[in-house]
């Protein structure tokens, strides 16, 4: 596949596990951290379903500049590297990440939009990997790929089991909080729009 020397070149390359491309790219001066159409590099990384370890080896090997723990603060919430591969829940890379420095055990910033897409207020809050994967499993119920991310998670993050949720709440509350912030806001838009029918 042909590319040009761009930024969305570059990142397409990323997104299609292309790793020659990518090898090329960054062995030629390409900042790993550059922005295009297709998003920054969390954005693309995360898709990659064949081959994430090898694009992410090839990045930390052929980078001048990477940082495996950066924090995007272009994305919500305030995003990292792991944020994005739980949120697609994307084992390989979990797993690539944590093999190459990512401690499984560190709280991330989650958004409740990766439990509720309809929300129409985004909160966020912290919590383990490990806890996060719980509270999708408890959201949306068991599937194959969370269950194999919980007890992955589990074995090499073994402190985090006995975490608590963030901020002493449960994840349940924190579901209800964004609900209810969600309905009053709706309640307040109604409101608004019958003073405006009445006038």
């Amino acid at each position: 596949m042909g590319y040009q020397w761009s930024a969305e070149d570059f990142q397409r390359s990323v997104k299609l596990g292309d790793v020659k491309a990518v090898k090329y790219f960054l062995q030629s001066g390409m900042d790993p951290y550059t922005d295009s159409q297709f998003g920054p590099l969390p954005v693309n990384l995360c898709f990659v379903t064949n081959n994430p370890e090898e694009v992410l080896s090839t990045i930390i090997k052929h980078s001048r500049n990477f940082n495996i723990n950066k924090v995007y603060r272009s994305l919500f919430p305030d995003a990292t590297l792991m944020n994005r591969a739980l949120e697609v829940e994307n084992l390989k890379l979990v797993k690539a990440l944590v093999e190459n420095g990512v401690n499984p055990n560190k709280k991330l910033k989650v958004s409740n939009q990766g439990f509720d897409p309809t929300a129409n207020i985004r909160l966020s809050f912290e919590d383990t990997p490990l806890n996060y994967i719980r509270g999708r499993i408890n959201k949306y119920g068991e599937t194959k790929e969370r269950r194999q991310l919980a007890l992955y998670l589990k074995k090499v993050a073994p402190n985090s089991d006995r975490e608590p949720p963030a901020n002493g709440s449960t994840f349940q509350d924190f579901l209800n909080e964004s609900k209810k912030r969600s309905q009053n806001r709706v309640d307040q838009l109604m409101k608004d729009w019958e003073k405006g029918i009445r006038r």
